[in-house]
């Protein structure tokens, strides 16, 4: 076996534990068991648990955030792109992992809800593998929507988040396609609905404005 194989057969079975248990409740030892390799092998590979739970973590997030950023500037080395424009940037390749690796989705999204839980004590280690993406899209979409205060838009932001692990989780099925529908136009169809939505609540009147009017 090559030192990648290894590698690799390490991280598919953290990342089939973590999923299920997260990353507290699942030992060192539990994982090399899974991968049929000795404990030593984490070490020489990743340096600590911790060390291989954020390779684990950017094994999955860096393609996807890669694609979001070369999509992103593009988008921008031709001007201001409209808000409809970023957020198809950013939800597109979440929604084409969707539909193409339901599994893969899947597991994303057990892992980004272990990553939220109160027992997950080491998650600023993992900061470098969404700040740049995080930072570039927030600029670009806060310009979007220039007319709500700081708070509002990080509220809005945080809901469109919340509405893409939604996709991802899919509990209604909604993107399940017929048998004999074309798989490029109804990725389409379904992106633009996401879009239409999102950029509806991102672009709604300030809570705070609709107040000042009435009591004005």
């Amino acid at each position: 076996m090559t030192r990648q194989q290894t590698k690799d057969r390490i991280l598919d079975a953290a990342e089939k534990l973590y999923a299920e248990y997260g990353f507290a409740e699942t030992s060192t030892r539990a994982i090399t068991h899974a991968a049929g390799v000795n404990l030593a092998a984490v070490n020489y590979h990743f340096g600590s648990k911790e060390g291989l739970f954020r390779d684990l973590v950017a094994r999955r997030f860096d393609p996807i955030n890669a694609e979001r950023i070369a999509r992103l500037d593009a988008l921008e080395a031709l001007g201001e792109p409209s808000l409809e424009q970023v957020l198809e940037a950013l939800v597109a390749p979440i929604l084409a992992l969707r539909l193409n690796d339901p599994r893969g989705a899947g597991l994303l999204v057990q892992i980004t809800g272990r990553l939220t839980s109160p027992k997950q004590t080491h998650t600023d280690e993992l900061g470098e593998i969404f700040r740049k993406t995080s930072e570039r899209f927030m600029a670009a979409l806060r310009r979007c929507i220039p007319e709500l205060g700081e708070r509002e838009q990080l509220w809005r932001l945080n809901c469109t988040i919340g509405v893409m692990i939604g996709t991802m989780l899919d509990p209604h099925g909604f993107l399940q396609k017929e048998a004999d529908s074309d798989e490029l136009h109804f990725e389409r169809e379904v992106l633009a609905d996401i879009i239409a939505f999102l950029a509806a609540g991102l672009r709604a009147p300030s809570r705070n404005t609709s107040q000042e009017t009435r009591h004005g």
